[in-house]
């Protein structure tokens, strides 16, 4: 009976073989499509979380424009006597707040649309007024009369509250429509604080120059070039900022002024040459003020690694330069961000605890040195994710580490990385920052820049930390050079870019009294 069910079966299949082996390739194909299509459908969910992460960091950089507009307005109405009136007295720099993500609902890009609108045309409002005012003083006649001599701001062709309703709702075409009318308040308040940099200097204002805006000796060249060449004295310079622009860079490390121009790949106006110390508020007087606002996202020379140099287009020139010694071989070391009460008493504090992300793609060779902007820059958004470097999925990681100096959990050649963190102040305090990297940084505090690498003679650095026979790592002294900043009372942000070549990668931040 049983060789019969066999023989049976053998038959069945020896006449159903085209049956059975459609059923087998069946069977395969729908065990690969499952398995397939669950990576597509993964591959799919990724994409569109790193799109909505990239959507999202561009629409914070477009709030953070509109922001901006505001604290220029702001400082414009602070320097005019009629405007200061209505608008009240004003925070000083001392108190303006430091921006931290927003806890509410983010504004629809045609919502920042309007606002954008209405503060672009109260600022052309408020600079015509200004001049009104100077143009009254120097020739005596009453304001009324002034501004009966000054054209009104160019017209919109829709009032601001029609033209927001029917902007395009694409949020590129909003995004960019904002960054043009930031620009153009951007570059009114450049104008108006050489003004009043030229009037606490003593220049006098003619009646032309005070309608026209420049209130500057004719003849003398708007935007001068910083020398910028190869000495650190009043060299011009360009630093990305955090959205991907540009501006031109101020005072070199001997103090003496220079306009730079925009970087290279950089769109942002020009920067003034009045330029205020790293992380400090620039000085008292509102053109001090409008100086660190603007300059925000520059580094001058004296807040750079450039201030050791060689030949700048050669990475084999070792350049000159050397680690600061230390006043103590013996001195007290602790690991924290709070600084307090709570926080360890310690002569040299390296700040060990940071969201990190990348890598992203970078470059080799001197191009390292200019390597590319990604989301980040733009907005830190601790819950985003982006595509990195050959084609992972990158997430901010906590990272708090035991050890020093900082190396990313993810080390790679040709990459680029990201650091974010709060400090954390029981009193307002003026610390000195130690800044070292393999193999190259730039670093915020509170959105401004107070340390800008940038500089490819570095070979002296790296021979110094890895060919002698030292201690800068036991000291916490992995240092390239050092910065006077000041930090706020409470919270304050630290953010840096972190670009590394071949072979090995670390970032090192310390603090000081």
């Amino acid at each position: 009976m049983e060789m019969t069910s066999a023989y049976r079966s053998g038959r069945f299949a020896r006449r159903n073989v085209f049956l059975l082996a459609s059923i087998v390739v069946h069977a395969v194909g729908l065990t690969l499509l499952y398995y397939y299509g669950s990576y597509v459908v993964e591959a799919q969910k990724m994409a569109a979380q790193v799109q909505a992460s990239v959507a999202a960091a561009s629409h914070t950089r477009t709030e953070k424009r509109v922001q901006d507009m505001e604290k220029i307005k702001s400082l414009l109405e602070k320097s005019s006597a009629s405007q200061a009136a209505k608008a009240g007295a004003g925070k000083t720099a001392e108190e303006d707040e430091v921006e931290f993500a927003a806890t509410s609902l983010p504004k629809q890009p045609r919502e920042l649309l309007k606002e954008a609108q209405t503060l672009s045309h109260s600022i052309d409002e408020i600079a015509r007024d200004i001049k009104a005012e100077e143009m009254a003083k120097v020739l005596k006649i009453p304001k009324e009369k002034a501004l009966e001599q000054i054209p009104p701001p160019p017209a919109t062709p829709t009032p601001p509250e029609v033209a927001a309703d029917q902007a395009p709702a694409d949020p590129a075409s909003v995004a960019e429509e904002i960054k043009k009318l930031e620009a153009k308040a951007r570059e009114t308040l450049v104008q108006r604080q050489k003004e009043l940099e030229r009037q606490e200097q003593g220049v006098s204002v003619s009646g032309e120059m005070a309608q026209n805006g420049t209130a500057q000796p004719p003849g003398e060249a708007q935007g001068a070039k910083g020398n910028g060449g190869g000495a650190p004295d009043g060299a011009g310079s360009g630093a990305k900022n955090a959205g991907g622009d540009a501006a031109g860079a101020g005072k070199g490390a001997g103090g003496q002024a220079g306009n730079g121009q925009a970087g290279a790949g950089g769109t942002g106006a020009q920067g003034t040459g009045k330029r205020a110390g790293a992380g400090g508020e620039g000085g008292t007087s509102l053109s001090a003020q409008m100086a660190t606002f603007i300059n925000r996202d520059i580094a001058s020379p004296a807040n750079s690694s450039k201030g050791y140099w060689g030949n700048g287009l050669d990475i084999f020139n070792p350049g000159v330069g050397g680690i600061p010694r230390l006043e103590t071989n013996f001195p007290t070391r602790g690991a924290a961000r709070i600084f307090g009460s709570d926080g360890p008493l310690a002569t040299r504090v390296y700040i060990n605890s940071w969201y990190f992300i990348g890598p992203f793609d970078g470059k080799h060779g001197r191009d390292l040195f200019a390597t590319p902007s990604y989301p980040p820059e733009q907005a830190v958004l601790l819950n985003a994710v982006y595509f990195g470097k050959d084609k992972r999925l990158l997430k901010w990681q906590y990272v708090h580490a035991s050890s020093y100096p900082l190396i990313p959990p993810d080390q790679a050649e040709d990459s680029v990385y990201y650091g974010y963190t709060e400090l954390m102040m029981e009193e307002a305090a003026d610390l000195t920052m130690l800044i070292g990297a393999d193999d190259d940084a730039q670093v915020w505090l509170n959105d401004r820049m107070v340390w800008a690498g940038g500089n490819v003679n570095k070979r002296w650095f790296f021979h110094e930390i890895y060919d002698t026979n030292n201690s800068y790592k036991r000291d916490y002294n992995l240092n390239e050079g050092s910065r006077r900043v000041h930090f706020k009372k409470g919270r304050n942000k630290v953010f840096f870019k972190l670009s590394n070549g071949p072979s090995r990668v670390f970032f090192s931040m310390v603090l000081t009294k």
